[in-house]
């Protein structure tokens, strides 16, 4: 009876990390997959001259691959920190154990 919970945490555990890890899966990602995980990478800049002045931050999140929810979009983030003119924007990924993970859009700009 204690192998067969033991194989079935396993197999629960083994199925549910699979999933909890689809957001963060990103075909671009310049760092390979590891359990706990928190990264930022460029992900665009523009030819803007303007000051940075504001920092704006747009994320979503996903738990157990089961409910994603959020609006990580440029859009969001130029909203998020009142800001016009984009000079650069960034990606920040973060994961635990495949269990939960979220993704932040970061707009940086005027």
């Amino acid at each position: 009876m204690k192998k067969l919970i033991i194989s079935s945490l396993l197999l629960a555990m083994s199925l549910l990390s699979g999933c909890g890890y689809t957001i963060y899966a990103m075909p671009d990602s310049q760092v390979g997959p590891a359990l706990l995980q928190s990264i930022t990478e460029p992900n665009g800049a523009t030819s803007s001259t303007a000051d940075v002045t504001k920092t704006g931050e747009a994320c979503a999140s996903n738990f157990l691959g089961i409910v994603a929810t959020g609006d990580f979009s440029i859009e969001a983030a130029k909203k998020a920190g009142g800001i016009t003119t984009v000079s650069s924007v960034d990606i920040s990924k973060t994961t635990t154990l495949y269990l939960v993970s979220s993704i932040c859009t970061i707009v940086s700009g005027s």
